[in-house]
């Protein structure tokens, strides 16, 4: 590639959630550093900022960074892995592809690789925005979000699975949850409880909707009951939340 062809910026197409044709990746698949293969049928999605993907200089923004999305089986769908309340895998619907197709991000598998690739082509198609901004909080909250005290983790592991079979079926109606906890970043001893209040967040249009928001509401409660039941909790509140 010429210097004056590397001095032109992406095509304005290329956008934050843009899926990358396989065959521009081809060309460089052997030098990409991820943890494993990458299956064929897999989505490589754009992950850098609109002005970061088409800055003019290559030198200051020289590489794109990348997520791989895996795809799976409409069997392994897991509610619990949708809108980012999983920190390590993040499952989601593309329904353009037919019926709809199941995929699978795993927060380790991504690369980063010259942003010039993209000269050689145009997207194969893209997210829709309020996916593609709930994907790239989910992988910010990767280095920002809280860290729980061990001994208040160890006392939720008797309600783990109850809860994963509960967000497997009924995990989509609920954006986030968020856990206000006292003493916030104590290690407690033996004999003295962890209160915490829950907060679920949800979709407008399921608030909104009377029939959609009890059905949320109830979910809600059976994770407050579920928690309660670990010894050294209270759950003093657990309440749904609409997204702002």
């Amino acid at each position: 590639m010429s210097q004056e062809e590397q001095r032109n910026p992406p095509d304005v197409a290329w956008r934050q959630g843009s899926i990358i044709d396989r065959k521009l990746i081809a060309s460089v698949a052997d030098a990409l550093c991820v943890p494993q293969p990458i299956p064929e049928d897999a989505l490589h999605l754009l992950l850098s900022q609109d002005c970061d993907v088409t800055h003019h200089s290559y030198e200051a923004e020289p590489f794109i960074e990348v997520l791989v999305a895996n795809r799976k089986a409409r069997e392994d769908e897991d509610k619990g892995l949708q809108w980012g309340k999983h920190p390590r895998r993040f499952q989601f619907w593309v329904e353009n592809q037919g019926d709809g197709a199941l995929f699978e991000i795993n927060i380790n598998v991504r690369y980063r690789v010259g942003r010039e690739i993209l000269l050689s082509g145009l997207p194969e198609g893209r997210l829709d925005t309020k996916l593609t901004k709930v994907i790239c909080r989910w992988v910010a909250q990767r280095y920002t979000r809280p860290a729980l005290p061990d001994e208040f983790n160890k006392r939720c592991k008797a309600a783990r699975e109850k809860l994963a079979a509960l967000f497997k079926k009924h995990g989509d109606v609920i954006l986030s949850i968020h856990i206000r906890l006292e003493p916030e970043d104590v290690e407690l001893p033996e004999g003295e409880d962890y209160r915490t209040a829950l907060y679920a967040i949800c979709e407008r249009d399921t608030w909104d909707d009377p029939q959609l928001r009890a059905s949320a509401t109830k979910v809600v409660e059976q994770i407050g009951i579920k928690l309660a039941e670990c010894n050294g909790i209270v759950v003093d509140e657990s309440v749904l939340v609409p997204e702002d």
